[in-house]
């Protein structure tokens, strides 16, 4: 959880200074001088721990599974401002499927970390496909308008069935 213990703008930029640099730059490991300042600590990327599975009813038979997140959201690095994305998640499951209440609760750990659009992504893709090992999974972000700018972004795991 983003906390700031210094005196940091609206945007998470550092105001000690007579200029501001980026507060979102120090999880990249830039050095800021008021480092003492800020509560670095907080500041850390989602866990993947939190995703829990559950045996798969019927792996014989291949069928799609579709989840909607209507209301996920996530900090912009270079502003501090928050983004908003509706997520769907598509997948054919292997032996495991993901159990909803902690894909809630890791979903929601992207609220105070300050990630781009494509990164956020395929960062999820890649924990859901560690956590469950699906045999096709995509995962397809719709961000709000920003800037006049609508942007979607799919990113895909494994081939996807022809009878899906």
């Amino acid at each position: 959880m983003l906390r700031y213990n210094g005196p940091l703008d609206y945007g998470g930029r550092c105001r000690m200074a007579e200029t501001t640099h980026d507060f979102f730059a120090l999880r990249s490991r830039i050095e800021c001088p008021h480092e003492s300042y800020h509560d670095l600590g907080a500041l850390t990327m989602p866990d993947r721990t939190l995703l829990e599975t559950f045996e798969n009813p019927h792996p014989g038979r291949s069928y799609r599974i579709e989840h909607f997140v209507h209301e996920f959201t996530s900090i912009c690095p270079k502003t501090g401002q928050p983004d908003f994305a509706t997520l769907v998640i598509r997948y054919v499951a292997g032996d495991r499927c993901i159990e909803l209440k902690s894909l809630k609760r890791y979903l929601q750990t992207y609220r105070n970390d300050g990630i781009f659009y494509e990164d956020v992504t395929n960062v999820i893709l890649d924990d859901l496909t560690r956590a469950c090992d699906p045999k096709w999974m995509v995962v397809r972000s719709k961000w709000s308008v920003r800037g006049g700018i609508h942007t979607e972004i799919s990113a895909q795991h494994g081939p996807c069935p022809e009878a899906i």
